[in-house]
């Protein structure tokens, strides 16, 4: 799941970690803890940015008796900007001079590479490591443990942002049998949630399969 949509949002920054939460992203988190009220979660791991933790915590609060476990992480956060965050984005692409001439110029580009990063910052192949890891810390514990107790319909909820969601599902389906199923995920919106379904493959022990994934995008969208 996504945090809720701010003002700040939609003005071109750079943001990660320097943003709060307003009102409007607020009633949007109890929105979606109402909505997900009636699914039982055994798990909510969140960000411990503020703005997915409130999300995490209006979940956590919709929750009905046995109440899941809650606990947030570093690994979890969003794409770190560095020297970028909060600076003005351009969608401009002046590969004519080079990164650093272009923010000297106080010009903070997109960066497309895989590799390409601002300084004290991470590339996309930086959060797909950390999303390896925040997989293998929260989601495929989880995984393991209902497999061996033969039980299905577990969920568990992860309360991140829009780039790490998208590595960490890009990370998750790399341990599929079908590969077929690993594609770019970046795009996500704030205010969404997207379901993954997991599944061990019976005839080879510790393969795993991801047999759905779908999205459902805006769906609990408070009314403005």
């Amino acid at each position: 799941m996504t945090h809720g949509i701010l003002g700040m949002n939609v003005c071109c920054q750079h943001l990660s970690a320097i943003v709060g939460f307003d009102v409007i992203a607020l009633q949007q988190a109890r929105a979606l803890g109402e909505f997900l009220s009636d699914t039982h979660f055994s798990a909510i791991h969140a960000s411990d940015l503020k703005r997915a933790f409130a999300t995490a915590q209006a979940v956590y609060d919709g929750q009905k008796d046995p109440k899941p476990t809650f606990d947030s992480s570093e690994l979890l956060r969003e794409q770190n900007f560095g020297v970028a965050e909060g600076k003005p984005w351009s969608l401009a692409n002046r590969r004519a001079i080079n990164l650093e001439e272009e923010m000297a110029e106080g010009v903070y580009p997109t960066l497309h590479g895989s590799d390409e990063k601002f300084p004290q910052g991470e590339s996309i192949n930086d959060l797909a490591d950390r999303a390896k890891r925040a997989n293998t810390a929260f989601v495929l514990p989880h995984v393991w443990q209902a497999a061996k107790e033969g039980k299905t319909g577990i969920h568990v909820a992860v309360v991140s942002h829009g780039l790490c969601i998208s590595q960490m599902i890009s990370e998750l389906l790399k341990l599929s049998a079908r590969q077929d199923n690993v594609k770019d995920y970046r795009g996500l919106v704030n205010t969404a949630w997207t379901r993954v379904a997991i599944e061990i493959e019976v005839r080879v022990l510790g393969q795993m399969i991801v047999h759905q994934l779908t999205s459902y995008r805006d769906r609990w969208k408070a009314s403005q």
